[in-house]
């Protein structure tokens, strides 16, 4: 299985990518997946090997939203990827994330060195699962699972600002991403309402501007790529 994952894209070795990377579009169709510089797919392993300790990783747990894993199947795609962490984290600042309530649920049950987020869109979307379709119920995933806190889309934040405090008062840490968390304004308004952290594409704009709130005495957010 190694092997077929390492032979799907751009290889070092040869000039023809006879295994092409698509990708899933948000109506269901497929298209290539176009980069300006590529390289071949690498391990868990090789970035923990590769790349400086100072950088943290946060780990994000990926399953096909269309498959119906069972208890055990998730225990085994967890178990492996905690035996990599726990071989080759060194001491380097890991924390694990996923839209999956049960593998996140999980995977805190597995272990207690790493804090465990509940990612979540915070809104009302094609998932029946209820536990993914609001911050509220985002609370209680985290909250029932003893997580440390939740990765919200930042439409949610922004269209349910009042959710932040209560978040905050439930002892939880609260991060957000898309693609809003690269405009300043946004920035400046997440900071201000105590959000903890942004995921972003502009990192170094972002830190820039984050600066900007440390300067002025107001609270400053965690900027991550």
């Amino acid at each position: 299985m190694l092997e077929e994952f390492l032979g799907i894209g751009y290889q070092t070795d040869s000039q023809i990518t006879e295994r092409p990377l698509y990708r899933k579009n948000g109506d269901g169709s497929c298209s290539p997946w176009t980069v300006s510089a590529d390289d071949a797919l690498c391990t868990l392993k090789d970035a923990f090997e590769d790349v400086t300790d100072s950088v943290g990783f946060n780990i994000e747990l990926k399953f096909d939203d269309s498959v119906i894993l069972s208890h055990q199947e998730l225990k085994s795609s967890i178990d492996a990827i905690l035996e990599v962490v726990n071989e080759s984290s060194m001491g380097r600042k890991v924390y694990f994330s996923s839209f999956h309530p049960d593998a996140v649920t999980l995977i805190r049950k597995q272990q207690t060195v790493y804090p465990v987020f509940f990612l979540t869109n915070g809104i009302p979307d094609k998932h029946t699962d209820y536990r993914r379709g609001s911050l509220a119920a985002a609370m209680e995933v985290c909250l029932l699972g003893d997580l440390q806190g939740i990765v919200a889309e930042v439409k949610a934040i922004l269209q349910h600002p009042e959710a932040v405090q209560n978040i905050k008062a439930a002892g939880l840490a609260l991060l957000t991403y898309g693609e809003l968390n690269n405009v300043a304004d946004i920035l400046h308004l997440q900071a201000s309402t105590g959000v903890d952290g942004l995921i972003v594409d502009h990192v170094l704009e972002m830190v820039i501007e984050s600066l900007k709130d440390n300067v002025q005495g107001n609270h400053q957010v965690v900027i991550e790529a």
